[in-house]
C-alpha cells in the first residue's frame, strides 16, 4: 500500500489556527484592543471551519449545519463532526454554529461577552454584527 506523504486537512487547520492566534497576539502588541484581536481569532477559526466544510461536502454531497441556536452544544457539534475531535475553536471566547442547507452555509462565531458576531459564508465572504 502506498503511503501518503502529504499533510492532512486537520494538520493544515491546526497550522492555520496557530498562525491566526500568533497574528492576533502580534496585532494586540501593536496597540490594537483585545476585542479586535478576538475578532481576528474568530475570523481565523471560521476560516478553519470553512475548510472543514469543503472537505465534508466532498465526502457527503452536502454541507454540514448545526442543530439550532448558537451555544456550547453547537460548538461541540462542530468540533465532533467537522474537526474530528481536535479542539481548534476558542470555546472560552466564542460560541460557534452553522446555518444553511445542502448548497450554502454561514458559519457564526458569537463572542460570549461582547456579542460581536463574525460570519463567514461558503464563498469566503466575512461580515460582522455588533462589533
Amino acid at each position: 500500500m502506498k503511503e501518503n506523504k502529504g499533510f492532512s486537512l486537520i494538520e493544515l487547520l491546526v497550522v492555520v489556527v496557530i498562525i491566526g492566534i500568533l497574528a492576533g497576539l502580534y496585532i494586540m502588541g501593536g496597540g490594537r484592543t483585545i476585542s479586535e484581536t478576538k475578532k481576528k481569532i474568530a475570523e481565523t477559526s471560521t476560516g478553519s471551519v470553512r475548510l472543514a466544510q469543503i472537505d465534508y461536502r466532498s465526502n457527503n454531497d452536502s454541507y454540514y449545519y448545526t442543530s439550532g441556536g448558537c451555544g456550547p452544544t453547537t460548538t461541540q457539534e462542530i468540533i465532533s463532526n467537522l474537526l474530528d475531535e481536535n479542539k481548534d475553536l476558542p470555546e472560552e471566547d466564542f460560541y460557534f454554529c452553522i446555518t444553511g442547507n445542502t448548497n450554502s452555509f454561514t458559519i457564526w462565531a458569537k463572542n460570549i461577552t461582547t456579542k460581536c458576531i463574525v460570519m463567514r459564508d461558503e464563498k469566503n465572504n466575512i461580515t460582522y454584527s455588533g462589533c
